[in-house]
């Protein structure tokens, strides 16, 4: 609900993306300048999108709904400011068309293989999803950690990574 006008509000979904100047497009630059041109000067991008990388993004939707309703519970704040990770992953595949759709179960799987495997980890989630910025010799680079948490002064850094397949045993 809306503090100031009371009407009902969507909550709300992380689908950030890469980060703007991040290392992908280093790495993409030097492994094809052609394919660089096209996606970040023309800004012209595959017709049919590589369903490992939509994979790899519907799980991403998923655990940063996952940790931000985790760091709003941590701060006695409203969880359902966000989608849970159902949702958010159901609505970003419908978002994305048809060959999200088709590895919608996929992820929805691996989500919630995540959250059994690792339950409430006992840190604090200090970011979720947020961009940081270096200057470095006079260039400034960006990066977008997935995760950052703390535990007991300590901090963690988590950039979370599908694999192209999955076992099927």
């Amino acid at each position: 609900v809306d503090a100031g006008t009371g009407a009902m509000t969507e909550p709300k979904i992380i689908f950030t993306g890469p980060s703007a100047r991040g290392g992908h497009r280093l790495v993409t630059v030097n492994l094809c300048p052609q394919k660089y041109s096209y996606v970040y000067n023309l800004g012209l991008e595959p017709t049919e999108p590589n369903e490992y990388f939509t994979l790899g993004t519907l799980v991403h939707v998923g655990l940063a709904a996952r940790y931000a309703r985790m760091r709003n519970r941590q701060r006695d704040l409203d969880p359902d400011e966000y989608a849970d990770p159902v949702t958010a992953v159901s609505v970003v595949a419908a978002r994305l068309g048809p060959a999200a759709m088709s590895q919608l179960h996929w992820a929805l799987d691996a989500v919630t293989e995540y959250e059994t495997h690792y339950g409430d980890e006992g840190f604090r989630v200090e970011h979720v999803e947020e961009e940081f910025r270096a200057t470095v010799g006079g260039h400034r680079y960006t990066m977008r950690f997935d995760l950052v948490v703390s535990r007991r002064g300590r901090f963690r850094v988590f950039d979370h990574k599908t694999q192209s397949r999955f076992d099927t045993e």
